[in-house]
C-alpha cells in the first residue's frame, strides 16, 4: 500500500477513515426511516387511523344515515393526507442521504489534498478530481446508482427541472403514484398513461414515489461505492 498515490495523500489514514466512519453513516438514515417512522405510517395504521377518523365524524355530525358518506369522506381525505406524508418522508430521506454522500464526498477530497478549506460544488466535480489523480471514480461499483440518486434528490428538492426530466426518459416509474397496497409495475404500457408530467409537490408527497426498497438499494450502493473506493487507493 503507498502512502501517497497520484495526487492523494496519506492513503492509510484516508482508507481507514473511509472503512470505520463513512461506511457507518448512511445506515442511520435506514434505521431510522424504516425501523422508526414507517411502521408508523404503514398501510395497517393508516387504515386503522382513517377509521378513527371516521367514527369521530359520525360522532360529530350526528345520524349515521345521514351522515355517513360525509364521514367516509373525511375519513378517506384523511387516509390519502397520511400518505402522501409517508411519501414525502421517504422523498426528504432520499435527498438528505444523497446530499450527505456529496458532502462527504468533498470531505474525503479535501482530506487526500490536505486542504481542509477546498470548496466543490457538486459531487461530479469532486469526481473528475479524483479522475486527474488517476482514480477513476466514476467506474466504480455504485457510483451509477448514486449518480442516479442525484437526479431523484435534485427533482424532489426543486421541483419539476432538468432533473425529472432526465428521469422521466430512464425510470418513468417513479412518477407513478402507486395503488393502495401495490406498486405500479413500471413496464405496464397502459399505467405510463398515469405519469405526472408535471412534479409541483415532491416533499409533499406528490409526483415522485421512491419506494422504501430503492431507499434502500441506494443506501447499499453508496456502502459499495466506498467499499470499491477504499479498495482502489489500497491497489495503488
Amino acid at each position: 500500500m503507498a502512502n501517497e498515490t497520484a495526487g492523494i495523500r496519506d492513503a492509510l489514514n484516508l482508507t481507514d477513515y473511509i472503512r470505520t466512519v463513512l461506511l457507518k453513516q448512511p445506515d442511520l438514515y435506514p434505521h431510522i426511516l424504516t425501523d422508526r417512522l414507517l411502521p408508523l405510517l404503514s398501510d395497517e395504521e393508516i387504515c386503522k387511523e382513517a377509521e378513527r377518523v371516521e367514527d369521530e365524524a359520525l360522532d360529530r355530525l350526528g345520524n349515521p344515515e345521514h351522515f355517513f358518506e360525509d364521514a367516509r369522506k373525511e375519513a378517506v381525505d384523511y387516509m390519502l393526507t397520511l400518505r402522501d406524508i409517508r411519501q414525502g418522508i421517504i422523498n426528504t430521506f432520499a435527498t438528505g442521504l444523497y446530499h450527505q454522500f456529496e458532502q462527504q464526498f468533498s470531505k474525503v477530497l479535501r482530506r487526500a489534498v490536505w486542504d481542509r478549506h477546498r470548496v466543490f460544488r457538486h459531487a461530479h466535480e469532486v469526481a473528475n478530481e479524483f479522475i486527474n489523480m488517476g482514480l477513476d471514480v466514476k467506474r466504480l461499483p455504485g457510483w451509477k446508482e448514486i449518480d442516479e440518486l442525484r437526479l431523484i434528490a435534485n427533482c424532489i428538492k426543486h421541483a419539476e427541472g432538468e432533473s425529472c426530466q432526465e428521469l422521466r426518459k430512464t425510470r418513468p416509474g417513479l412518477f407513478v403514484k402507486p395503488l393502495w397496497g401495490s406498486p405500479i409495475e413500471q413496464d405496464d404500457d397502459a399505467q405510463q398513461s398515469l405519469i405526472d408530467p408535471f412534479v409541483e409537490e415532491p416533499l409533499g408527497g406528490k409526483g415522485v414515489y421512491l419506494t422504501e426498497q430503492e431507499f434502500m438499494a441506494k443506501v447499499k450502493a453508496i456502502k459499495t461505492f466506498w467499499i470499491a473506493f477504499a479498495e482502489a487507493i489500497d491497489s495503488y
